[in-house]
Order: structure tokens, then C-alpha cells, then sequence
């Protein structure tokens, strides 16, 4: 099976030449479902200075008030939940970027008035097929940080994102089968406090490319409920993503595989445990005999798409 995550650093290379339209406010609302809402997440690493919010609740519901500037996301531009809550925005009379491949999202963004960013991924799987929205992670994310970078005084050096996977490759492979092992024959539980975006990462790739159970929970509200479950839970294996001191009162209560970015940087650390993430995943879908087509097929999440769809048209 050809590993596609062991070529992210040439994809953060193409990614840096996305031109992405300035931030017109400090007020920012990130949007989108799914693999296309863990960049909005991941960002919150980055502690911008920005009034930043992640919404990715029931789309019926949201609200915001004052002058603000929503960022939409959806590789396919068709995820209805993002769709309806873009729509309201511009009815809100916010100032809307939007980040897909095409879709409806395009379409309504220039309908409305809004800007968009064009993404596009040459790479294609054995079988023609395209790869699934989290091998898109790198355009997604780096267009983000790009956006984000517009307000920020450029404080992100944006290169950081491929010298993460560049310095970290060959050790995010090793310790990636390190983490099979102690997966294999039970339900590992992702935990973190800074790095919690990237334990929610690591539930999503495990579902859905090795098709394995997996959950996450955040530092340190964890450590005031999930601990006493570890007392006669033999079949879970935790794992703390971070260094962070209250990272620390975890690890020391249950047996947990520490996690620990590599990185010398807040982005080259989103790089690298990203990275690890998707080899993780990649290499425990081979372990578990499925193809690269099964691995990257996701059924199930098409008929969830679609009993939404149904639900929210």
C-alpha cells in the first residue's frame, strides 16, 4: 500500500504557494465538519491573536454578534452543515472567506459576495480514485494559518509546516509502529490539554482509516471523571499527547504512552503529531489487511452525509 502521509512534506511545499485574501476582522469564527474541522482546531495550538472560535454545533443554531469574519471550510465544498451555517453568516453580514475544491460552497460564496480559496490535490489513489478529505490535511491547514497570518503581523513562517515532516519523517515511521503494538488488541483513549486537537486527530484517522475504535478526552477535565474508569479498564490503552505540566497529573495516575512533540515550533509540532496521526492510522489499517481502497473508503460517513442531508435541506 502506498503510505500518501509519508509524502506530506512535498504537499506543505505546494500548499505554501496558496494566495489566500486578507482578514478584514479580529473577530474570527472557523467553520467546518468532519477532517475539515480539525484545522480550525489545530490552530487553536497556535494561540492566535485573534478573538478565534471553532463552531461545528447544530448549524440551525448558530449565532454571532457584531463584525466578524467567518472562515468556511469543506474540501468538497458540499458538507450541508457548513453550507447552512455560510449562509447565515452572510445574512449576518459577515465578511466570509471559503476554502474547498469547488462545490456549492463556491458557488455561494461568489453568489453572495464572499472570497474564496481554490484548493486542488493531483494525487489520486491505485485505483483513480481521490483520497479522502484527511490526506488533504496540509492545503487545509496551511491555507488557514496563511489567512490567519493576514491579521497576525505574519507571525507564522508558514515553510515551518514542511520542515516539521521533513526533520520528523523518520521518527514519526518508528514511533508510528511502536504505537500499533501497544494498540493491537485494544481500544486506545487519546488525551491532552494544549495538544488536545491532535487527540482528536488521532480518533478520527484510527476510525476511519483503520476502521478501529478509538476516543480522546481533553486535560484536565479528564482527570476529574475518566481516571477512576482506569481502575478495572484492562482493555484500554491511553495515550497523553503533550509535556504540558498538568499533562503530567495523567500520566501519573494511569499507565500511559507519553506522546511528545518533536518539533522546535508550535507549527512544526502540528506537522510532525499530524503526521504521526495518519502513519499511526495507515499502518494499523495494514496490520488490520485492508487495502489502500478500504482504508480510504468511508462508507458509513456517506450515509451519515446523507441521512443529514435529508434532515437539514
Amino acid at each position: 500500500m502506498h503510505n500518501v502521509f509519508l509524502d506530506w512534506d512535498k504537499l506543505f511545499r505546494e500548499a505554501e504557494r496558496i494566495e489566500v485574501p486578507d482578514l478584514k476582522y479580529d473577530n474570527v469564527i472557523y467553520t467546518g465538519m468532519g477532517a475539515s474541522y480539525i484545522p480550525g482546531e489545530m490552530a487553536r495550538i497556535l494561540e492566535p491573536p485573534l478573538d478565534y472560535l471553532v463552531y461545528n454545533g447544530d448549524p440551525t443554531r448558530f449565532k454571532a454578534r457584531g463584525k466578524f469574519s467567518l472562515l468556511a471550510f469543506s474540501r468538497s465544498g458540499d458538507n450541508v452543515e457548513t453550507l447552512i451555517v455560510t449562509r447565515r453568516a452572510f445574512e449576518l453580514g459577515a465578511d466570509v472567506i471559503c476554502v474547498s475544491a469547488g462545490g456549492k460552497l463556491a458557488n455561494l460564496c461568489r453568489e453572495k459576495g464572499g472570497r474564496h480559496v481554490n484548493l486542488s490535490m493531483q494525487a489520486r489513489m491505485s485505483n483513480g480514485q481521490d483520497y479522502p478529505t484527511r490526506v488533504w490535511f496540509p492545503l487545509l491547514f496551511t491555507a488557514l494559518v496563511k489567512i490567519l497570518n493576514t491579521r497576525s503581523s505574519g507571525q507564522y513562517r508558514i515553510s515551518e509546516l514542511a520542515e516539521g515532516v521533513e526533520e520528523g519523517k523518520e521518527r514519526a515511521l518508528n514511533l508510528a509502529k511502536r504505537l500499533v503494538a501497544k494498540i493491537r488488541g485494544r481500544i486506545p483513549v487519546f488525551y491532552g490539554s494544549l495538544y488536545f486537537p491532535v487527540a482528536i486527530r488521532f480518533k478520527q484517522d484510527l476510525n476511519e482509516t483503520a476502521k478501529y475504535p478509538a476516543f480522546y478526552g481533553p486535560i484536565p477535565e479528564s482527570n476529574h471523571n475518566d481516571l477512576e474508569a482506569y481502575v478495572r479498564a484492562q482493555s484500554l490503552q491511553p495515550f497523553v499527547i503533550g509535556d504540558q505540566d498538568i499533562d503530567y497529573v495523567t500520566l501519573s495516575v494511569i499507565k500511559a504512552e507519553q506522546i511528545i512533540p518533536a518539533g522546535s515550533t508550535p507549527l512544526k509540532n502540528v506537522a510532525y503529531l499530524v503526521l504521526l496521526s495518519g502513519l499511526t492510522s495507515l499502518l494499523l489499517a495494514e496490520e488490520e489487511g485492508l487495502t489502500e481502497e478500504e482504508a480510504f473508503s468511508d462508507s458509513n460517513l456517506k450515509i451519515a452525509r446523507k441521512l443529514a442531508n435529508l434532515i437539514l435541506k
